[in-house]
């Protein structure tokens, strides 16, 4: 008599199994490549808004004469920017009052993020100002 022969190859269950699997693993890595991307996109963009209000803070810093002032505009269409130069009267100066005043210039810049909330990037330093801040 004749022996029954061995089946090869797969089942249909089996080959349901691997091809779920492999969809599903196929979606978790589609999910962290576009996840990656997006955290790319806002790290650049944060990139850009600190050497935005780093330049705008030197510039500020570099302008301030004993005025106090507030000003503000737009680059590349995304991002707004703010300073404003104000007393820092936390940092009151006994003795030399007279001579020096310290002032407070801070910058802030925003930029939609694209669906989600504003985001903004805010930096301060303090300056001293020959005679008193006005």
């Amino acid at each position: 008599m004749r022996s029954v022969a061995c089946n090869r190859g797969f089942t249909l269950l089996e080959v349901l199994v691997s091809l779920a699997i492999l969809s599903l693993s196929y979606v978790t890595v589609l999910n962290i490549i576009g996840s990656s991307a997006s955290k790319a996109e806002l790290a650049a963009d944060y990139r850009a808004a600190m050497m935005i209000a780093e330049s705008r803070l030197a510039e500020s810093a570099a302008m301030v004469a004993n005025s106090l002032s507030t000003r503000s505009g737009q680059v590349d269409g995304r991002f707004q920017w703010q300073t404003w130069v104000s007393p820092a009267d936390d940092y009151a100066m006994s003795g030399y009052a007279s001579q020096f005043a310290p002032v407070t210039i801070s910058v802030s810049v925003t930029w939609d993020a694209g669906g989600h909330s504003p985001r903004e990037v805010l930096l301060s330093t303090i300056r001293l100002t020959t005679g008193r801040a006005r």
